[in-house]
């Protein structure tokens, strides 16, 4: 039997949304508003579920992104929070 793979699927609070876009360095790309970033967070998470993954929500804390990137020589680009989504899957152990 094959086990699906967990994938996590990276969310932003609302009320965390507006320092989370000004401090990532490739926010021209994204959403304006929460609503849409949501959205689009959402629809990839139906993807990761249709391709047969177990997509896990963790949700990034601005501040707490910043000190990571800082950490690990990364900026913040989209590269960044796909592997501080990884690492906070695997810190959290769900």
């Amino acid at each position: 039997m094959v086990i699906p793979k967990r994938e996590p699927v990276y969310l932003v609070k609302r009320e965390h949304y507006a320092q989370f876009k000004s401090c990532c360095v490739d926010r021209d790309t994204l959403p304006d508003d929460y609503d849409a970033f949501l959205l689009q967070r959402m629809r990839y998470e139906k993807s990761v579920r249709t391709a047969g993954r177990i997509p896990i929500r963790v949700y990034i804390i601005p501040s707490d992104f910043m000190n990571w990137c800082a950490g690990a020589g990364w900026t913040t680009t989209e590269e960044s929070r796909e592997r501080y989504a990884d690492f906070l899957l695997s810190k959290n152990g769900k």
